[in-house]
């Protein structure tokens, strides 16, 4: 185990790297993990990203950061305001838990990014066609990015998204998070 301290603000890419951590509270004053900074921590099972009101500054997260985490099972969103990028998680456990008040604004940040990398934006003022083109067009973007798999639950969006796996119920609350970031 290790307690980072309340003033730290950033780690660094491999700073944890396939260490022996269980568990991780990211302090409120983090604003930036940093690429495979804990990639591959094959025995870490909870992380928490700590909140200390509205004063909690915003938080990257870059690739990997805990990409390959296979016995992850609860990711604890405790705080708002994040910038993402869509393989976080890759390779973790398909069967974690994504809770927490900040997991929607993990999501939309998500959202944002994969909406954003795909090239596809919505606008009222478009036809009816292109509006029509635009919705089809986000629904194939979502199914090549989710994969079907046999997973304990639907998964919420975040968690969908993060990983790319889930069933019906989870691709839908993924295709309407991201038609609102849309």
């Amino acid at each position: 185990t290790i307690t980072l301290p309340s003033s730290i603000k950033t780690i660094d890419r491999y700073a944890f790297k396939e260490s022996g951590l269980t568990n991780i509270t990211i302090p409120e004053n983090v604003t930036n993990i940093y690429d495979y900074a804990f990639h591959k921590c094959k025995e870490l099972k909870n992380i928490t990203f700590k909140s200390s009101g509205s004063s909690t500054p915003k938080l990257s997260l870059r690739a990997h950061s805990f990409g390959a985490c296979t016995a992850l099972e609860k990711v604890s969103f405790l705080r708002t305001g994040y910038t993402t990028v869509a393989n976080v998680f890759a390779d973790s456990n398909p069967n974690l838990i994504m809770v927490g008040y900040g997991a929607k604004d993990y999501t939309a940040a998500l959202c944002k990014y994969l909406v954003n990398s795909w090239g596809l934006s919505y606008k009222s003022t478009d036809s009816s066609e292109k509006k029509f083109q635009t919705v089809q067009a986000l629904s194939k973007k979502i199914n090549e990015h989710i994969r079907p798999d046999d997973v304990t639950d639907e998964g919420c969006a975040a968690k969908v998204l993060s990983l790319g796996k889930g069933t019906c119920g989870g691709y839908a609350r993924a295709f309407y998070n991201c038609a609102l970031a849309m």
